[in-house]
C-alpha cells in the first residue's frame, strides 16, 4: 500500500513539476524560520515529514519562512519555487538540486539515449499490405523513423519495406496492423 509519503511529489519529470498541478499528500507541519539556511528549512520539513532527502552541495542561501498547518510537500515545493531549486525522485528518496543542474543532467540523459540508439544495429522488415496501399502507408511510417531509417513502398507487391532500429520497426508493425484494414462494405438490397 502507498504511504502519502510515497504520493508525495511522485511526478517522474522536471516538465511535470514545473508545469503540473501538483497534489499534496503530506503531513501538515508549521515552519516559521527568520533569515535561515535554506539546508536547515529543508532539513527541518525532512525530519517533520519522515521523508528520505539528498540535498546537492549547490544548494544554498538564506530564506525566510512562515507557513502554518499545511502539508510537508507543499511546504517544499514553495521553498524550491523560492529558490530556484528542483528534485528528482528516486525510489522513496528525493534529490534536491538547482534547477539548472537538474535540467542539465536530464538533456545530458537523453543525449546518452540518442547516442545509444546511434550505435543499435538496424533491422530490416517487409509488411505485405493487402487492404491498403503501400504508397500510402509509406507516408504515415515515415513519422515513426530515426534519423537512420527508411521506409519505401513497393508497389510491384504492395509491401512496406522498413529499415531502422528495432523500437522503430515495432511502432511501424503496429501502425501498418492498425491502418492495414479493409473498408466496410455496403449491402444495399431493392426489394419490389
Amino acid at each position: 500500500a502507498n504511504t502519502p509519503n510515497d504520493q508525495a511529489l511522485a511526478t517522474k519529470t522536471l516538465d511535470e513539476f514545473l508545469v503540473g498541478d501538483v497534489k499534496y499528500y503530506g503531513r501538515k507541519i508549521s515552519v516559521e524560520i527568520a533569515d535561515g539556511e535554506v539546508r536547515d528549512v529543508v532539513n527541518f520539513i525532512s525530519e517533520e515529514s519522515g521523508v528520505n532527502l539528498i540535498l546537492s552541495d549547490e544548494v544554498k542561501g538564506k530564506i525566510s519562512v512562515k507557513l502554518r498547518q499545511i502539508p510537508w510537500d507543499q511546504a517544499l515545493v514553495l521553498i524550491m519555487q523560492t529558490k530556484q531549486l528542483g528534485y528528482i525522485r528516486q525510489g522513496n528518496v528525493l534529490r534536491i538540486a538547482p534547477l539548472t543542474a537538474i535540467r542539465m543532467e536530464a538533456d545530458s540523459a537523453r543525449q546518452l539515449m540518442e547516442s545509444q540508439k546511434l550505435l543499435e544495429p538496424l533491422r530490416v522488415k517487409i509488411f505485405p499490405v493487402s487492404y491498403s496501399k503501400a504508397k500510402d502507408l509509406e507516408t504515415q511510417a515515415t513519422g515513426f523513423l530515426s534519423s537512420r531509417g527508411s521506409a519505401k513502398a513497393d508497389e510491384r507487391t504492395n509491401s512496406l519495406v522498413v529499415k531502422d532500429i528495432a523500437e522503430n520497426v515495432l511502432k511501424i508493425q503496429k501502425l501498418v496492423h492498425n491502418l492495414d484494414t479493409q473498408t466496410p462494405q455496403v449491402y444495399i438490397e431493392g426489394r419490389i
